[in-house]
């Protein structure tokens, strides 16, 4: 690994440390608690990297004469606090997700090669990447069965589907409505036609009523806390008025960076950031946007096409194909993009084909004379038919002949004597 996505790594890492975590807290004399984490001390000051929001920090400089108290958590002990919490589940995730576990590791062992968390986290980080390649090979884990690269590949659309699905509901049970959204995005992408489908939309709406919500408030808490933020600016004085106003702009400019960076990988859906008013109003804006068009999608149609579906498998199974071809062309009609119908079609078809070729009578086998064996002069052979002779023939079919005229001749003079009789 290159020593610049390892320092990409281990600042990703920090930030989603001290924004899951609790790091380093300064209480001043004043009554404020800073939380993040002490970078320098000196005797008269400490250097602070201070969470300013969800992922951002600001960077600050704390004389110790406004200290009252400092409270200090071991960096890794943090770390692993949120690290020990990922875990591989039930079902395997589709392969560009098992990143976004499997770097927080390596930034930890990378950091803390010291940690008394060192061994389980390369414990967890061999089986993240293990199982990554086993997805990556073309198996799957459903339900916590490993499924072979040819089991997997015959129901590969709906598994996939289905893991989606998974990996979307595990994301909104944490909390994370972006990532469960984005993993919507990619279900909709490349598997808008799985029975998975109707569910994520209905766990979409959800999730997007929920998001709606949470950006609002946001976005309408904006101008009294803009207020309360240009009073304390005007009632300070330096420097903190200054940091205060680099802290206000390194924050909007880390929101702007953040947006800009999901919108470069392709994420439909940016990251909330609490703090930045262009991120609530671009969410809130186009969660509207989404119910709208996710509510208009009639899923009663698409459930009764998959039930439907359900059907005409069970009775190509129990061979009632004409039952098997109406629950089809019912399904088709209610959803005519449902994965599975092309499938049963084909295994309809094929059912058809078996028993109609299993039904029909086999033809009787026409006898065939056997050639006739010549002797090839080999001796000591009983087993080989004698050589016919021709002349035999001739005298048999003689006496035949003889004896069919004598009784000709016999038969007439039988008759005439009879006639004179009966004269």
């Amino acid at each position: 690994m290159s020593k610049p996505l390892l320092r990409f790594l281990a600042v990703s890492f920090f930030a989603l440390v001290v924004s899951t975590g609790r790091g380093d807290v300064v209480t001043l004399k004043g009554g404020e608690k800073l939380e993040g984490r002490i970078t320098e001390e000196t005797a008269t000051e400490l250097h602070m990297n201070v969470q300013v929001s969800a992922g951002i920090m600001d960077e600050r400089t704390i004389p110790r004469a406004e200290v009252e108290k400092i409270e200090k958590t071991a960096l890794d002990d943090s770390a692993w606090a949120v690290l020990k919490t990922f875990q591989l589940g039930a079902n395997s995730l589709p392969v560009a997700q098992y990143d976004r576990f499997i770097a927080p590791f390596k930034a930890f062992t990378t950091q803390y090669p010291k940690s008394a968390h060192f061994a389980d986290a390369q414990k967890s980080l061999a089986a993240f990447e293990e199982e990554k390649k086993r997805v990556e090979a073309g198996e799957l884990k459903l339900d916590g069965n490993w499924l072979s690269k040819e089991q997997a590949q015959a129901e590969r659309y709906q598994i996939n589907g289905l893991l989606t699905l998974n990996f979307m509901r595990s994301e909104q049970a944490r909390g994370d409505l972006i990532s469960s959204l984005n993993a919507f995005d990619i279900l909709e992408k490349q598997f808008p036609n799985s029975k998975s489908y109707p569910d994520a939309v209905e766990l979409a709406l959800k999730v997007l009523n929920t998001l709606k919500a949470q950006a609002g408030a946001r976005v309408a808490a904006f101008p009294a806390e803009k207020s309360a933020q240009e009073k304390a600016i005007a009632a300070a004085i330096e420097p903190a008025r200054t940091q205060m106003k680099d802290a206000i702009t390194q924050a909007r400019l880390a929101a702007e960076a953040a947006i800009s960076a999901a919108s470069r990988q392709g994420l439909k859906w940016p990251p909330f950031i609490s703090s930045s008013d262009a991120s609530m109003r671009q969410l809130a804006d186009k969660a509207a946007g989404e119910l709208s068009r996710l509510g208009g999608i009639d899923l009663a149609r698409f459930r009764q096409s998959i039930e439907l579906a359900d059907t005409a498998k069970q009775q190509i199974a129990g061979k009632k194909f004409a039952d098997a071809e109406a629950s089809l062309t019912k399904a088709r009609t209610l959803w005519e993009q449902n994965e599975a119908l092309p499938r049963l079609v084909a295994e309809l078809g094929a059912a058809k084909a078996t028993v109609t070729a299993a039904a029909k009578p086999k033809a009787t086998p026409i006898p065939v004379d056997e050639p006739e064996v010549k002797n090839s002069g080999a001796t000591g052979s009983t087993d080989e038919a004698p050589p016919e002779n021709p002349w035999f023939k001739i005298v048999v079919g003689s006496i035949v002949g003889i004896i069919v005229i004598v009784g000709f001749v016999i038969y007439r003079n039988i008759k005439g004597k009879a006639n004179q009789v009966l004269e």
